[in-house]
């Protein structure tokens, strides 16, 4: 199973971890490169969400891959949001101060909700997926 699945809805890209560890510094690599090459080919001004909702821990590396895709989607004029991130982790972002450079969220919802009030996409074979 890929660590990370992707979905667009709207003017969001979202990243949804589906690995309760993100530990192993290979795997960190790997998604970085592969959310790396997916925003370059995002147009300008979409905004990307990081769900990890399925992540019980995280290494420091994760902190890295963040702070570096956001460097990319701001220069592209867009966001970064983190939604579901549990105690444990947020407990790390609010010590090494990176809680200061997003927006957290408590439901992918509470973000897509703002343009719109449907939470389903489209999967390749055609059938909704919902989001939340």
């Amino acid at each position: 199973m890929t660590p990370v699945q992707y979905r667009e809805v709207d003017d969001y890209f979202v990243v949804a971890c589906s690995t309760t560890q993100l530990i192993d510094p290979l795997v960190i690599s790997l998604v970085e490169r592969d959310v790396t090459n997916e925003v370059k080919r995002l147009a300008a001004g979409t905004n990307v969400v990081f769900d990890f909702r399925a992540v019980d821990q995280a290494s420091s590396l994760v902190l890295g891959l963040l702070l570096g895709v956001r460097k990319q989607v701001v220069d592209r004029n867009g966001t970064v949001v983190l939604c579901r991130v549990n105690e444990r982790l947020m407990e790390m972002f609010r010590l090494t101060h990176i809680d200061t450079q997003f927006r957290f969220v408590g439901r992918l919802r509470d973000v897509l909700s703002k343009q719109r009030k449907v939470y389903a996409t489209r999967s390749t074979g055609g059938e909704p997926q919902w989001m939340d």
